[in-house]
């Protein structure tokens, strides 16, 4: 996890958007009427959020879906183009978790079979 996700999960209760319904934030269309308000809505409560910086840049960085830091899915990906930043899902990010730990896990198992075949010694 990112620095900036780290300093994210922390302050995320002071987001103006804490208790909000999601489907403002993940609307199924943007094409539908009622998504229109709620993305409007949506757009409204990030631009007024006293976190709306560590939104940004957790969500540049780390989120696929809905809208975050009063951007889009598509205007996200438009900035991580553009500034060649990298995305890492958190689903990447478990994995890269999971190999690391299991290597480390085999190295440490290997590392106590070599000691003790040397005391056997």
């Amino acid at each position: 996890m990112s620095e900036y996700s780290e300093r994210f999960y922390k302050v995320i209760k002071q987001a103006a958007c804490h208790g909000v319904p999601s489907e403002w934030f993940f609307p199924k269309s943007v094409m539908e009427d009622e998504d229109k308000t709620n993305t409007a809505r949506a757009r409204e409560i990030c631009n007024s959020c006293p976190i709306i910086k560590e939104c940004y840049e957790h969500s540049i960085r780390h989120e696929e879906f809905g809208f975050w830091a009063a951007l889009s899915p598509r205007q996200r990906r438009a900035i991580r183009r553009h500034e060649r930043i990298s995305f890492e899902s958190f689903t990447t990010q478990a994995l890269t978790w999971q190999i690391n730990w299991n290597t480390s896990l085999k190295r440490a198992g290997r590392a106590e079979v070599v000691r003790k075949q040397r005391e056997a010694k």
